[in-house]
């Protein structure tokens, strides 16, 4: 635009903001937080004659201010297992980076393809109750909310041998 030129600018077909124009350039930060989603945005001048330009071309501008809060589906809430090795999978946005916490300790992460990621612990898990939990992080540095916690139990120690007190 010209110097004195008023621009216009549109989400879709809502007029978001004006902006004026100076030395021949614009900008505009928004005086609040635009919802997340993606819109196509254009501008229209308009000098101080009050004649119009035409509209810009589009541009798309997606807004991701929050990632998904992944879920851990496997192995069930409240499994106990022999296998001190388990796999723990879930779900998550496609690309997320998946933050895998034993009680509130990083144990792992796993990248998210095709919305689900699993890990498989490195070396084996100590006999003992866990609280395992995840967080995902999007591409943009967003951190979801943690997912629900599930219950493991991990017990690989045999029973105890059985006394005989008395002859058949």
């Amino acid at each position: 635009g010209d110097t004195g030129d008023i621009i216009s600018i549109y989400l879709g077909s809502t007029l978001h903001a004006t902006a004026n124009v100076s030395s021949g350039a614009w900008s505009h930060t928004p005086a609040s937080n635009i919802a997340d989603g993606t819109y196509s945005v254009t501008a229209v001048a308009v000098d101080s004659l009050g004649n119009t330009s035409a509209t810009s071309d589009a541009i798309t501008l997606t807004i991701d201010t929050a990632s998904t809060k992944p879920s851990i589906t496997a192995p069930a809430n409240n499994t106990s297992t022999s296998n001190p090795k388990p796999v723990i999978s879930g779900s998550g946005d496609t690309g997320d980076i998946i933050s895998i916490y034993l009680g509130s300790t990083l144990h792992a992460t796993a990248n998210v393809s095709s919305g689900a990621w699993a890990h498989t612990p490195a070396s084996n898990l100590s006999d003992g109750s866990y609280s395992v939990t995840a967080v995902a992080v999007d591409s943009l540095g967003n951190t979801s909310a943690t997912s629900d916690a599930i219950a493991l139990t991990i017990d690989t120690s045999a029973p105890a041998a059985p006394i005989i007190t008395a002859p058949l």
